[in-house]
């Protein structure tokens, strides 16, 4: 049984016993994994700051503090990358702050390779599915559309092929010019939805009434310039992908209709009281808090 899917890329192995790290790292490069390895927390630091992980195990003692001090700074530059503490430390509230702290699972030494091994398919097969796509750049990151060699740059793209391989929905937020459209049109690209369309709406551009029937359309009659049906965003981006740009200026009464339609996948075009299904990934970018 294989550890490591096609789509998983790489982890930071956070271990101070020397002998230990070489032995996960040989088997987690056997299983295909890439692999960095990091003896103090201080390490860890320099390496997540130019780099993003799938998978993280660390050791709860380390030389300068406990593995639970980077948990916060893995989260908040991927929140999409499992942490599994390792400990040998049968300890209650240890086990406590760590859940807390944002880890997905805990395990205790000594354990046996299989073990390991089981407990990581698992991990990994846990959560947000990961989605069949097809291969990315040779160095995993490469973007047609997207030029730069900066680790900025480089994390970016990182976070955004991870974001790709999976189902959620996602928020892009940066200042007005940055490229968010851009970043958008990648995950779409880059996810198992990119043979259908991808469809963008700037919330920010278009008046309310006209808002509403951009989005959901409407049947003829529905108002008095309504002289015959009109499919909306929703309906286009059909098993695709939406992207709803400066999310944060959309008209609050119309966030209760948009979230009525995420949350039962279904919507009905203005002036008719016919259900229409929809099947949406939705991306939204904002340049606000």
């Amino acid at each position: 049984m294989a550890v490591v899917q096609e789509q998983i890329h790489s982890v930071l192995v956070l271990e101070d016993d020397t002998v230990l790290s070489s032995a996960l790292k040989d088997f987690l490069e056997e299983e295909g994994w890439e692999v960095d390895c990091a003896g103090t927390a201080a390490e860890a630091r320099t390496k997540l700051a130019s780099h993003i992980y799938d998978l993280v195990l660390a050791d709860y003692r380390l030389p300068d503090q406990d593995a639970l001090t980077v948990f916060d700074e893995i989260h908040e530059r991927s929140p999409l990358t499992k942490v599994m503490l390792m400990t040998g430390v049968v300890n209650g509230e240890i086990a406590t702050q760590a859940f807390r702290k944002g880890a997905s699972d805990l395990i205790y030494k000594p354990f046996e390779i299989a073990e390991l091994e089981e407990r990581i398919n698992k991990l990994m097969a846990a959560g947000v599915s990961l989605e069949e796509v097809s291969p990315p750049g040779e160095n995993g990151i490469e973007c047609p559309d997207i030029i730069g060699e900066s680790g900025a740059l480089k994390r970016v793209l990182q976070m955004t092929d991870m974001v790709a391989r999976t189902k959620a929905t996602a928020l892009i937020t940066g200042e007005s010019g940055t490229g968010k459209e851009l970043v958008a049109l990648t995950i779409h690209q880059r996810s198992a939805r990119r043979k259908k369309a991808f469809v963008a709406i700037n919330c920010g551009a278009i008046p309310e009434h006209l808002l509403e029937d951009e989005l959901f359309g409407h049947v003829k009659g529905a108002y008095t310039d309504a002289r015959g049906e009109r499919m909306g965003k929703f309906e286009k981006a059909d098993q695709g992908s939406l992207f709803l740009d400066e999310i944060g200026n959309m008209p609050l009464s119309l966030q209760m209709k948009l979230l009525r339609v995420l949350e039962l996948q279904q919507l009905e075009r203005l002036g008719s009281n016919d259900i229409i299904k929809t099947d949406v990934r939705i991306i939204a970018a904002t340049n606000c808090d």
